[in-house]
Parts: C-alpha cells; sequence; structure tokens
C-alpha cells in the first residue's frame, strides 16, 4: 500500500472539521477580524471549551481567567489559536478510529512530552514559535496512528526487527518494509488536510532532519531533539544512552548544549500533567 492509497483512506475515517478550515481561511483573510474567528470557534461548543481550558492551562501561565473564546483569540493571537484549533481538530479526530497495537492514552502522553519539549527548546533558542513548536511536537507521530489502524502486521515486524537487531530504528524498519516510514505518511496526511508548511516538515523530516529542506530544518531538529527528550521523561532517566540517540549535529544546529537535557526532562515532567488534563479531557 503506497502513502498515497493511505492517506486517501485516512482521510475517509478523519477529516478536519468545518470549523478548522473556516478558522484557517480566517486567519489568512486580512479583512477578517479576531471577533470573526472567534465566532467561529465559539459554534463548535466542544472545540471552544477545548481551547478556553488549554488558554487557562500551565502552557500559557495566564495571570487572569480567560473566560471567553474573544479573549482566548486575543490573549494568545490568531496564530497560536490557530494551531490550537488545527491540532484539537487531528487529535480528537482519531478518537474513534480502532487500533489494537496502542491506546489512544498512551500515544497521546508521549506526543504531548514530545510538544511540550519542543516548546520549552523554541523558548531557549529565542525562536519566537513556542507554541507552534508545541503543536508540531504534538503531532509528529500522527501517521503512527494511520500504520496502526492499516498496516498493523507490517508494524509489528518492524518493531521485531528493532528488538532483534535488525534494524537499529523504528523509522528504518518501516522503510525497509513499507519503502516509507510513519514519519513521511504523518507529513503527507498533515499536507493534505492543508497544515501550515512548518508543522507538515516537522513531522516529516524528525527522524531525519538533516534531510529537511533548509528553511524548515531548524524545526525539524528541535521536534527531533523534543522526541528524544520526550522519551528520557517517560522512561525518567537523564541518561541520553537509555533513549535513542539524536543526530551527531542537533545540538550545534539549535545553538543549544546537551548538558540542558536534565533540566528539559524534569520540566515537561512537572508540567505534563495538567497541560494532558486540558488537552484530553472528555467533553461533558
Amino acid at each position: 500500500m503506497t502513502i498515497e492509497q493511505l492517506v486517501e483512506e485516512a482521510s475517509g475515517l478523519v477529516s478536519m472539521p468545518q470549523v478548522a478550515l473556516q478558522v484557517t481561511r480566517l486567519v489568512e483573510d486580512p479583512n477578517s477580524s479576531a471577533e470573526d474567528i472567534a465566532q467561529a470557534i465559539a459554534r463548535e461548543p466542544a472545540l471552544a471549551a477545548r481551547i478556553l481550558r488549554l488558554a487557562n492551562s500551565p502552557l500559557y501561565g495566564m495571570r487572569s481567567e480567560v473566560d471567553t473564546v474573544s479573549r482566548a483569540v486575543t490573549v494568545l493571537g490568531t496564530l497560536q489559536v490557530r494551531d490550537l484549533v488545527l491540532a484539537s481538530a487531528a487529535v480528537h479526530g482519531f478518537d474513534g478510529i480502532p487500533n489494537e497495537l496502542v491506546t489512544m492514552e498512551d500515544f497521546w502522553r508521549h506526543s504531548l512530552y514530545t510538544g511540550l519539549a519542543s516548546r520549552r527548546l523554541a523558548r531557549l533558542m529565542l525562536a519566537g514559535r513556542e507554541e507552534s513548536s508545541f503543536i508540531a511536537g504534538l503531532l509528529h507521530d500522527i501517521g503512527k496512528l494511520v500504520l496502526y489502524h492499516r498496516c498493523p502486521q507490517q508494524v509489528v515486524q518492524a518493531f521485531l526487527a528493532v528488538i532483534n537487531g535488525e534494524q537499529e530504528r523504528i523509522d528504518a524498519a518501516e522503510r525497509a518494509l513499507l519503502g516509507f516510514d510513519h514519519a513521511e505518511l504523518g507529513g503527507a496526511l498533515m499536507a493534505h488536510w492543508a497544515l501550515p508548511a512548518h508543522l507538515v516538515a516537522a513531522a516529516r523530516y524528525h527522524h531525519r532532519p538533516l534531510e529537511a529542506p533548509e528553511r524548515f530544518r531548524r524545526e525539524a531538529f528541535r521536534v527531533h531533539v523534543a522526541n528524544h527528550i520526550a522519551q528520557m521523561a517517560q522512561l525518567d532517566t537523564t541518561r541520553p544512552g537509555d533513549v535513542p540517540p539524536v543526530e551527531p549535529t542537533a545540538w550545534e544546529t539549535l545553538g543549544l548544549s546537551p548538558l540542558q537535557v536534565p533540566e528539559l526532562v524534569q520540566a515537561v515532567q512537572e508540567e505534563v500533567v495538567e497541560v494532558e488534563e486540558a488537552m484530553f479531557r472528555g467533553e461533558g
């Protein structure tokens, strides 16, 4: 099965809701206002509730309560709200897609760790894209969910190839079996959804950041390193050898030091619980 076939099938199962597409159009329209965007979100009560929970979560550290969608758009900014709407739509779009290989709770917990680590790396780099970096990390493994649902046998074979020492990394094992990996598939799906190009590139190249287009290479490296930090945080270790290594040039590319890893691991461990509650708590 090709990437194109899988994206087509996934699009039939998980599509971007109209409100997400509308918000994207409004953000790109110079004649639209923050109030237009807020009104579009408010028409979907579940989405509006998630945006408000996130706006009031430790992710943003607001000093006063954000109690309306209009205020959320004002204080967070239209680009950040758009990214949150897209991420929320993607996350909850997969709720009803079954697979036998991983629970949604486990999958999204790792994704959340990666998003938080990516955000903190952006802050240290003074990159100016902290919230967008959070979304990039959150969605980096979205292609895995499609593979779990449509190609479970190959996923198991790839996992066993790594366990048995036949392949060093899971993405390489997937490429050997399928001709592509979950990162490429995730990038293709996100491009089909018309998500911003930097988010697409961060997902597509997070295992092979050196192959990313020059203008998106730092984003790809950031999610690459964030994935490494997330794995350490989940294992409660600060020893780099306990998880798959990063590209040797990663730290130099990001202008950071591996000596900062223990602090980053601790920070995302402390932050994850409350943000997880805001991001994934069921509606009702």
